[in-house]
């Protein structure tokens, strides 16, 4: 199976039928599939936005007590790199402590999302202030005043 056979089986069927025409603009808001990049991880000028991203998906496939076992294949289709690369992301994230990885021989590491500070540490006055600017351009349909 090509890589593109195997990446169009994580995509969900295309609509026969879309709301808008192709090429019209579109509230992606309303979209329920995707990934959520937490505002702290995204902030994060530590890591590669494809760790950033690797997170994202992470988090998205974890069981209820924060631990996924998707294989490197798997997590290396979901973000569009090789397997080498979704570890050297994992690796990035061990080291800033947002992850831990339990390898086991012969299987997939068990991956499990770590409660980190960032998480908790109250918000600058700046990051809200960029906040109620991006709030204020999805209120006001992007347009910046």
């Amino acid at each position: 199976m090509s890589q593109l056979q195997q990446v169009s089986t994580l995509l969900p069927p295309a609509a026969s039928n879309p709301p808008v025409p192709y090429g019209e603009p579109f509230n992606y808001s309303k979209i329920s599939s995707g990934v959520l990049i937490p505002y702290v991880i995204a902030r994060d000028s530590r890591l590669l936005p494809g760790a950033r991203l690797l997170f994202a998906v992470i988090r998205q496939k974890t069981f209820g007590d924060g631990r996924c076992l998707v294989s490197d294949a798997k997590l290396a289709l979901a973000i569009g790199m090789k397997e080498r690369v979704v570890r050297k992301y994992c690796t990035q994230l061990v080291k800033l402590h947002y992850l831990k990885q339990t390898h086991r021989h012969g299987q997939t590491p068990i991956r499990e999302l770590l409660s980190h500070p960032a998480f908790f540490a109250p918000m600058t006055s700046a990051d809200r202030h960029e906040l109620e600017e991006q709030l204020l351009l999805e209120e006001t349909g992007g347009s910046a005043a």
